[in-house]
């Protein structure tokens, strides 16, 4: 599995409630988390799949950020082959608000080096080697013409292609509904899916996209998730952490847990519904963790599907 995306050193606030303008809030505590989108789901597929079997298409500045990101990635044992390292740019940071009563966040990022990468990248043997390797390629905040190659480059060598766009799908909206008959699965939250298919339900605005060609898995937070294929429209249920006496404390990198164990077991050669349904699993895992990157591992991953099972936290 490869992820081509952001990663960056993250900066967390935990507040009591968000800021308003002209109001402050008050900070209970600052932390500091490596992260990145595509760092987050390789790392997340790698505790899955194994060592060495994730790998990470990205760029980092030549700066300690850069080097702290490159060494929390290895050992992980996530394959950073693909990770260039650009001289005189900054590596990408994310500054994270969460209010800890509730678990939700605000996020600004910046994407420092990753914004370098070009479309003449996707000819180098490093990128070429990551493709290659895997058998699923997820593309994520990459800039346009990377986005594209990278694409191209997947079809050619027939890989799963599973396209996760971000903040693209308000940047560049005409550009991801262009790519939905070269991909096979388009990953949304509600806010990507409004920006692509108007304000209407989540259901006719999945069903909708899955005609231009995709399928397409729409995460809708606490209320679990949603495949839409060929019109029809299947539910995944989400994980009652109340009745496991749990609560979420930090929703950010829920979602690159969710695409990255999705990701791991179609890998491995799982179908849709089971995919989906440790996806998510491991999307309410992570939200019971305060790091960015609370992705379980296979084994925990199991012991907290079995108990949500024995807690009636989970549907069969």
């Amino acid at each position: 599995m490869a992820a081509a995306g952001a990663s960056n050193w993250d900066t967390l606030i935990l507040s009591r409630g968000f800021p308003r303008p002209r109001v402050s809030a008050r900070a209970v505590s600052v932390l500091e988390f490596p992260g990145g989108k595509a760092a987050n789901v390789a790392t997340a597929a790698t505790r899955i799949l194994g060592k060495g079997e994730g790998a990470v298409i990205s760029a980092v500045g030549e700066d300690e950020f850069g080097r702290r990101l490159l060494r929390g990635l290895q050992d992980e044992g996530v394959d950073v082959r693909g990770v260039f390292v650009i001289e005189e740019e900054p590596s990408g940071r994310a500054f994270v608000i969460v209010d800890e009563g509730t678990g939700e966040n605000m996020i600004v990022s910046f994407h420092g080096a990753l914004l370098r990468l070009g479309r003449d990248h996707v000819d180098l043997a490093e990128v070429r080697e990551a493709v290659e390797s895997a058998k699923v390629v997820v593309v994520m905040d990459v800039p346009a013409g990377f986005m594209e190659g990278l694409v191209d480059l997947a079809a050619e060598e027939d890989r799963t292609i599973i396209l996760a766009p971000g903040i693209k799908s308000s940047e560049n909206p005409e550009l991801i509904r262009s790519m939905l008959r070269r991909v096979d699965y388009v990953v949304l939250n509600e806010g990507e899916l409004a920006e692509l298919a108007g304000p209407i339900d989540p259901a006719t605005g999945a069903r909708a996209l899955a005609r231009e060609g995709a399928r397409v898995v729409v995460t809708l937070s606490g209320r679990g998730s949603m495949l839409a294929s060929s019109g029809e429209v299947l539910e995944i249920p989400a994980v009652d952490l109340s009745k496991m006496g749990l609560k979420a404390v930090n929703s950010v990198g829920c979602g690159d847990a969710f695409i990255g164990v999705f990701a791991a077991f179609k890998s491995a050669g799982s179908g849709d519904v089971e995919a989906l349904r440790r996806a998510s699993v491991a999307g309410a895992y992570k939200a019971t963790r305060l790091e960015v990157r609370g992705s379980p591992t296979l084994e925990q991953l199991l012991k907290f599907e079995e108990a949500a099972l024995g807690a009636g936290a989970l549907n069969e």
